[in-house]
């Protein structure tokens, strides 16, 4: 039974109208609690209403999604159960595979084609046997075109974990296959588009023991390479790298034995347009338990470099996912140990070199368990990762995230299933436009494990007129048009150019500057409010909100962008045509009447400053202060409201007759102040 979720956090996101916005005011907290990303959501409960698992999700180029996994088919025991939706979740079709065991089918690959030829393999149940490859072909519409099933010489478990199509049409499945006497192989196969075997191709390493092949990948001339693990001779388990032909000669072969001696078993693997490969996974440091191990071969198969991360709790860290985006900078994900959170998922992003950019670590809310199993990454560099997280004792939710180029995290998205229990993101997706796409395991109400699908907004600014971003607790923006949905994100830095002159930021220390920026393409104006603390401010009225001049971001240019103060609510909102950095000021004492030139006394200084400024008043070019806020204030000697003569004559008398003269001293009067 399918049940397509209902699109939400669009509607609550939009506000139409002055009714809307002041109804927004009064609930704003419950507002953005129920803001949410999810632009659908899609469970699968097999016939048999038992575990249902996706393992494998793709997007096409017209943003159809596809699934595969494994569903319990009841009398059929587990079947493949693959799914394609329409880009809004709409099911399209349903195709289930039980194999000629009538057991146990799990499909753990899939591909789709340029023409919309979609592609499974996995493991399935044989009449006697044991358990083989089965690798499908289905038109767009799903109809089996062929089903090719493999039996390794041992006949036993033959398990297909990977599969590629090239642009000729051409399908290869990797695994791992029983040999009898050679225990488990690599066993890959490369099929023609019609199905007929091109040709296989064992590998049984050096020890004669265990070997598993975990991923492959096939480049643009159509040479194919594998890797994963295989027992070495008094090494335990090795990489193994293979590259092969078009035609399956073995080109070359690379084991990498880590420094621990022990287990190491290559996950994942990439290879460039250069010919380049990079593979990465676990393996056992010396001393360090297991460590993130990634290497780049030339192509020829000399190794470029290795690179090995050791986290801080210093026992397990497993590489999972591994992508190359088109400047050849290197990622991977997986979890690492820290003994304050247990499995954090740890992303690391390289230079074609090798040298770590940066490290990024996720603890979920229940700093216990979370650990990522799968990685992309688009074509502005952006970095997504997806698996599960602890939200309790017992229970975990899909986590996703996504990451900047520099590593700064733009949102994380967790789901917790109907059944608040087990949900386990297994795959992610990401469409040209950046819209992206989760699968995995849910637990339902009634219905055990569930296929959950989900396809999230690309970022927190989608189309439409007066959509509100939530960036912070404090800081939201509204803007009245956008176009073309994107993501809007503050960086909150402690440092930047300095404030207005006669300003003090608030707070004052630590100051914060927000550096708001937006991929959207919108239209009109953009409304920034930012919440203040009461006990910050001197006189809340005269609160202003600027932003930074985007001609020279190294200049002191400020504008004053101050619409609105709302002493109830402790908002400040300024009204904006572009986003740039953002201060929140309060105006500071300038001096008192007369210092003209702030000194702090009453000097000669103070009328040379008054002179400067009334015959450069026009330009303010080439005095030192006339340009000063607050020089209105600190000129006017005499209190006429302007700076003239006047004010020179009764500062020289002042000046002159301080010690006694027919002039009394000066009243300190109120502090000048920057704001009228």
């Amino acid at each position: 039974m399918i049940a397509k979720g209902i699109r939400t956090g669009i509607s609550c996101c939009k506000f139409n109208g002055i009714a809307t916005l002041l109804f927004l005011v009064i609930m704003r907290v419950f507002a953005y609690a129920q803001c949410t990303y999810e632009l659908w959501t899609s469970l699968y409960n097999g016939p048999g209403n038992g575990r249902d698992v996706a393992y494998s999700i793709i997007v096409d180029k017209s943003n159809f999604v596809y699934v595969t996994g494994q569903s319990y088919g009841g009398a059929s025991g587990y079947d493949y159960a693959t799914i394609k939706y329409a880009p809004n979740g709409d099911t399209i079709w349903v195709r289930r595979y039980n194999g000629t065991g009538n057991g146990l089918d799990i499909a753990y690959a899939l591909q789709v084609d340029n023409s919309g030829y979609i592609y499974v393999t996995g493991l399935s149940s044989g009449s006697g046997s044991g358990y083989d490859y089965a690798t499908i072909k289905y038109t767009p519409n799903g109809d089996a075109i062929w089903v090719r099933r493999y039996n390794g010489s041992g006949n036993g478990l033959d398990v297909a974990y990977a599969l590629q199509v090239d642009n000729s049409g051409c399908v290869y499945v990797t695994g791992l296959s029983s040999g009898g006497a050679s225990g488990y192989d690599y066993a890959t196969i490369k099929y023609a588009s019609n199905g007929d075997t091109v040709w296989v191709r064992r590998y049984n390493g050096k020890a004669n023991g265990s070997d598993e092949a975990s991923t492959l990948k096939v480049d643009n001339s159509g040479y194919v390479y594998v890797t994963g693990g295989s027992t070495g001779s008094g090494s335990g388990s090795d990489y193994a790298t293979i590259k092969y032909t078009p035609n399956g000669d073995t080109i070359w072969v690379r084991r990498y034995n880590g420094s621990g001696n022990g287990f190491d078993v290559a996950y994942a693997l990439q290879v460039d347009d250069s010919g380049y490969v990079y593979i990465t996974g676990g393996s056992t440091g010396s001393g360090s338990g297991y460590d993130y191990t990634t290497i780049k071969y030339a192509p020829n198969g000399d190794s470029i470099w290795v690179r090995r991360y050791n986290g801080s709790g210093n026992d397990v860290d497993i590489a999972k996912s591994i992508k190359v985006d088109s400047n050849y900078y290197v990622y991977v994900s997986g979890w690492s140990f820290s003994h304050d959170s247990d499995e954090d998922y740890t992303t690391i992003k390289y230079t074609p070199n090798g040298d770590s950019v940066w490290i990024r670590r996720y603890n979920g809310t229940a700093n216990n368990n979370d650990l990522a199993y799968a990685l992309e990454v688009d074509e502005r560099g952006q970095v997504y990762v997806t698996g599960k997280s602890s939200s309790g004792e017992i229970g975990y939710d899909y986590a996703t995230i996504k990451y900047t180029p520099d590593g700064n995290t733009i949102w994380v998205r967790r789901y917790n299933g109907t059944g608040n229990d087990l949900d386990i993101a297994s795959a992610l997706g990401v469409d040209d436009s950046g819209y992206v796409y989760v699968t995995g395991l849910s637990t339902g109400i009634g219905s055990n494990y569930d296929y959950a699908t989900i396809k999230y907004a690309p970022g927190n600014s989608l189309s439409g007129a007066n959509i509100l971003v939530q960036l912070t607790d404090s800081l939201q923006v509204l803007f009245d048009s956008i176009l073309i949905s994107g993501e809007t994100t503050v960086e909150i830095d402690s440092f930047g150019p300095f404030p207005p002159y006669g300003f003090d930021l608030v707070p004052n220390y630590p100051p914060k500057y927000h550096n708001v920026r937006t991929s959207a393409v919108y239209s009109g104006s953009i409304r920034v409010c930012l919440t203040y603390a009461q006990d910050l401010v001197s006189n809340e009225l005269n609160l202003q909100l600027y932003r930074h001049s985007q001609i020279n971001q190294d200049s002191f240019q400020w504008d004053n962008t101050t619409i609105s103060v709302d002493t109830i609510t402790n908002e400040i909102c300024g009204q904006v045509l572009s986003l740039s950095k953002f201060i929140l000021v309060e105006p500071v004492c300038l001096g008192k009447p007369g210092d003209a030139d702030a000194s702090g006394n009453y000097t000669l200084g103070d009328l040379i400053a008054i002179v400067n400024y009334m015959f450069n008043k026009p330009g303010c070019i080439s005095t030192p202060i006339c340009w000063l806020s607050g020089l209105l204030c600190r000129g006017d000697w005499n209190g006429s409201g302007t700076i003239t003569l006047g004010d020179v004559i009764r500062g020289l008398s002042y000046i002159f007759n301080k010690d006694g003269g027919p002039w009394t001293p000066v009243s300190s009067g109120s502090c000048c102040s920057s704001v009228p």
